[in-house]
Protein backbone atom coordinates (compact mmCIF):
# COMPACT_ATOMS: atom_id res chain seq x y z
CA UNK A 1 0.00 0.00 0.00
CA UNK A 2 1.65 3.27 -0.76
CA UNK A 3 1.31 6.32 1.55
CA UNK A 4 -0.39 9.33 0.27
CA UNK A 5 1.49 12.29 -1.19
CA UNK A 6 0.32 15.02 1.10
CA UNK A 7 3.11 17.69 -0.12
CA UNK A 8 1.14 17.43 -4.09
CA UNK A 9 -2.25 18.03 -2.07
CA UNK A 10 -1.44 20.74 -0.07
CA UNK A 11 0.61 23.00 -2.88
CA UNK A 12 -2.32 22.23 -4.83
CA UNK A 13 -5.08 23.77 -3.03
CA UNK A 14 -3.15 27.17 -1.68
CA UNK A 15 -5.51 29.84 -0.61
CA UNK A 16 -4.62 33.07 -2.71
CA UNK A 17 -4.96 36.58 -0.88
CA UNK A 18 -6.27 39.37 -2.65
CA UNK A 19 -3.48 42.23 -2.58
CA UNK A 20 -6.28 44.97 -1.89
CA UNK A 21 -7.14 42.93 1.16
CA UNK A 22 -3.66 42.45 2.35
CA UNK A 23 -3.16 46.02 2.30
CA UNK A 24 -6.22 47.06 3.92
CA UNK A 25 -5.92 45.16 6.49
CA UNK A 26 -2.15 46.31 7.24
CA UNK A 27 -3.08 49.67 7.49
CA UNK A 28 -6.54 49.25 9.67
CA UNK A 29 -4.04 47.56 11.62
CA UNK A 30 -1.82 50.49 11.98
CA UNK A 31 -4.70 53.03 12.18
CA UNK A 32 -6.20 50.70 14.96
CA UNK A 33 -2.91 50.43 17.20
CA UNK A 34 -1.83 53.96 16.67
CA UNK A 35 -4.84 55.04 17.89
CA UNK A 36 -4.79 52.47 20.66
CA UNK A 37 -1.75 53.69 22.03
CA UNK A 38 -2.04 57.53 21.59
CA UNK A 39 -6.03 56.81 23.76
CA UNK A 40 -4.11 54.94 26.19
CA UNK A 41 -1.08 56.98 26.48
CA UNK A 42 -3.47 60.52 26.73
CA UNK A 43 -5.65 58.41 29.73
CA UNK A 44 -2.31 57.41 31.73
CA UNK A 45 -1.18 61.50 31.20
CA UNK A 46 -4.85 62.58 32.48
CA UNK A 47 -4.56 60.12 36.01
CA UNK A 48 -0.77 61.35 36.39
CA UNK A 49 -2.20 65.06 36.10
CA UNK A 50 -5.41 64.80 37.53
CA UNK A 51 -3.31 63.10 40.65
CA UNK A 52 -0.92 65.90 41.13
CA UNK A 53 -3.74 68.05 41.10
CA UNK A 54 -6.22 66.76 43.91
CA UNK A 55 -2.26 66.59 45.77
CA UNK A 56 -1.87 70.20 45.37
CA UNK A 57 -5.60 70.54 46.51
CA UNK A 58 -5.16 68.46 49.58
CA UNK A 59 -2.57 70.50 50.89
CA UNK A 60 -3.85 74.29 49.96
CA UNK A 61 -6.54 72.60 51.98
CA UNK A 62 -5.07 71.60 55.04
CA UNK A 63 -3.14 74.60 54.65
CA UNK A 64 -6.18 76.76 55.03
CA UNK A 65 -7.40 74.34 57.67
CA UNK A 66 -4.30 74.98 60.12
CA UNK A 67 -4.33 78.61 58.91
CA UNK A 68 -8.19 79.03 59.84
CA UNK A 69 -7.49 76.81 63.20
CA UNK A 70 -4.84 78.85 64.59
CA UNK A 71 -6.25 81.70 64.29
CA UNK A 72 -9.25 80.86 66.00
CA UNK A 73 -7.60 79.17 68.67
CA UNK A 74 -5.72 82.42 68.90
CA UNK A 75 -8.66 84.08 69.53
CA UNK A 76 -10.44 81.85 71.79
CA UNK A 77 -7.24 82.50 73.97
CA UNK A 78 -7.63 86.24 74.11
CA UNK A 79 -11.20 85.88 75.02
CA UNK A 80 -10.67 83.88 77.67
CA UNK A 81 -8.42 85.54 79.26
CA UNK A 82 -10.41 88.85 78.92
CA UNK A 83 -13.49 86.72 80.80
CA UNK A 84 -10.43 85.53 83.11
CA UNK A 85 -9.82 89.10 83.64
CA UNK A 86 -13.68 90.54 83.63
CA UNK A 87 -14.31 87.67 86.96
CA UNK A 88 -11.47 89.08 88.58
CA UNK A 89 -13.08 92.13 88.93
CA UNK A 90 -16.56 91.59 89.14
CA UNK A 91 -17.51 92.54 86.14
CA UNK A 92 -19.11 89.44 84.87
CA UNK A 93 -22.18 88.14 86.46
CA UNK A 94 -21.75 84.17 86.75
CA UNK A 95 -25.19 83.91 88.90
CA UNK A 96 -27.88 84.65 86.18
Amino acid sequence: MPLPRFASKTSQHQTKIPLRRVLVASFVLQIVAAVGIVGYLSFRNGQIVLEECAQKLIAQTGKRVEEKLTAVLEHSHWVNQLNAEAIDRAELNLHL
